[in-house]
């Protein structure tokens, strides 16, 4: 597939610098076959977008503006919890839940005119996405964001190409910090969760690979819900895309810095998705595991259940700032 670069705005970046110290577990120290990237505030700085369309539907709907830490603080977990924040900021619980539908139904409406125009990729991101491509690495987009939104925007940025696969919020019954995600992608892949490396920049990512049995690294530069980078349980701090592909494939000069180690597990640990609530119990009810038909070349429709939910990996680290 043909890697085509998107031209991006260098921004001033304030980041920490981190050495990475991994211990040398054979999963720690193989190369990936699949990563799987977060798109809002991971690949793109998308807050600008959402700003200029929650205005638009607030104005609508006759409430004051709001600003852009605020939309920060605020994105992550998909439109319809954007939305239900940004009103919960001006009204009470019952005329959220009024308001919800036609307020989700305005800034779906602005969302779609605007999409991509105010918003930038991160500078490494495309050098990233290069390196991966040519080192073979299998790519896939996983976002809370609807599907069309996402590949419209990766479009538009000229990064589609480089993808071999989109995981939208709209995809599967769940999105992040649900592991649902994941799994779907792993198996469209035709690969383990295990043989996976997640980059992203909130505590959802970090709790889906948790559950999903991946290794996670994030960026320091995202959204977080106004939280720090380095107060999340990730396997490391990757300073960008970039320093991301150059230590999974083989560089030591990237800005991370961990202590990992892994622990075989089972998926029964986690009950609600199917498991009797201990290592190496139960398995996810094939209903969890439903998605909507598509005929989209993007998102390749399942074939088959997974059948590595009892095989994963669960990683402890600690960060070391140097």
């Amino acid at each position: 597939m043909e890697a085509i670069g998107a031209l991006c705005t260098p921004c001033a970046l304030h980041l920490k610098a981190y050495e990475v110290a991994v211990s040398p577990t054979p999963h720690a120290k193989a190369e990936p076959r699949a990563v799987l990237i977060d798109l809002d505030g991971t690949l793109v700085d998308t807050a600008p977008d959402f700003l200029v369309a929650i205005n638009q539907m607030l104005d609508e709907l006759g409430f004051p503006a709001i600003h852009l830490d605020q939309v920060k603080s605020l994105v992550g977990k998909g439109s319809e919890h954007l939305v239900r924040s940004v009103l919960a900021l001006e009204l009470g619980k019952e005329d959220v839940a009024r308001y919800a539908e036609m307020a989700l139904e305005r800034y779906f409406f602005h969302y779609s005119a605007i999409n991509g125009t105010f918003s930038t990729v991160y500078p490494g991101v495309v050098e990233g996405l290069e390196m991966f491509r040519r080192a073979g690495i299998l790519l896939a987009c996983v976002t809370n964001k609807p599907y069309r939104f996402a590949k419209e925007l990766l479009a538009i940025k000229e990064i589609l190409p480089m993808f071999d696969l989109i995981v939208g919020g709209d995809t599967v019954v769940r999105r992040k910090p649900d592991p649902l995600p994941l799994f779907h992608a792993c198996e469209v892949l035709m690969i383990e969760p295990r043989e996976a490396i997640v980059i992203g920049d909130s505590v959802n990512d970090v709790q889906a690979s948790r559950r999903a049995g991946c290794c996670v690294l994030v960026v320091p530069y995202g959204y977080n819900h106004g939280e720090p980078a380095h107060a999340l349980d990730s396997d490391g701090i990757v300073a960008s895309l970039g320093d991301a592909a150059r230590y999974l494939l083989g560089s030591r000069t990237s800005m991370v810095r961990s202590t990992c180690t892994s622990t075989r597990i089972g998926y029964g640990q986690w009950p609600e998705y199917g498991g009797a609530g201990h290592a190496g119990a139960g398995v996810a009810d094939p209903l969890t595991l439903k998605v909507r038909a598509r005929t989209d070349p993007y998102l390749i429709k399942s074939s088959r259940f997974l059948n590595t939910l009892n095989r994963g990996f669960s990683r402890k680290c600690t960060l070391r700032q140097s």
